[in-house]
């Protein structure tokens, strides 16, 4: 049981280093070693060589360290993220920012990042964009839409509107995208308000976006 602990939080330890470095996340991981830790500690304190040692009331201290660590460990695994929000990367197929006006101001196909786009797929896609923001245009906030297979993470921010393209739900997916969305209206605070229309100055969100979904 301890080695599928072990390799349950070696995994999350990577993802969450890799990408989204959420401390709170971390922080729980190595407070579960600890319980794991006393777990083994009050084993060892109930085995013979300790109470031959110590005595027979040895053994309480040894069932009191099995019984922390065990309410620690059960706090952990009650409290964390399931693998599959961990699974993020390969739920993601598109991202789109949009204006208020509608206009598209940066996209990004995840899932055939090689091929190249024609410009009909792309207008496709933006379109339906745009008729599903209208019908939600009265809603703030975070939405889930699902429709045709596929779930659409909606986020609104001061400027700017983030929709992402997947195939389930996620709680990691909106937490990017909102992070996503605050950066760049971070960046362009002062742009976002009065735009002349020039896209060029919208190609460094690629680098965010790298930065923030890769």
């Amino acid at each position: 049981m301890f080695s599928i602990f072990l390799v349950y939080t070696i995994k999350l330890l990577k993802k969450t280093g890799e990408k989204q470095k959420i401390h709170k996340l971390k922080v729980k991981i190595y407070f579960s070693i600890l319980g794991g830790f006393l777990i083994g500690l009050g084993f060892g304190a109930t085995s013979d060589p300790f109470l031959f040692m110590f005595g027979l009331s040895f053994r309480i201290v040894g069932y009191v360290f099995q019984i922390i660590g065990i309410v620690v460990l059960a706090i952990f695994f009650t409290s964390l993220p399931s693998l599959s929000e961990q699974d993020w990367k390969n739920n993601i197929d598109k991202l789109f920012l949009m204006r208020a006006s509608g206009i598209c101001i940066y996209y990004k196909f995840f899932k055939d990042q090689d091929t190249k786009h024609d410009e009909q797929k792309i207008s496709g896609a933006i379109n339906t964009i745009k008729m599903i923001l209208r019908e939600i245009s009265h809603d703030e906030g975070e939405m889930v839409i699902e429709k045709e297979g596929k779930v659409l993470i909606t986020c609104q921010g001061k400027y700017i509107t983030g929709v992402i393209i997947a195939d389930q739900n996620s709680n990691s997916l909106n937490f990017l995208l909102k992070r996503l969305i605050e950066k760049v209206e971070f960046i362009y605070s002062n742009i976002a308000r009065d735009w002349d229309g020039a896209m060029e100055i919208f190609l460094p969100i690629e680098n965010i976006t790298r930065e923030i979904f890769s």
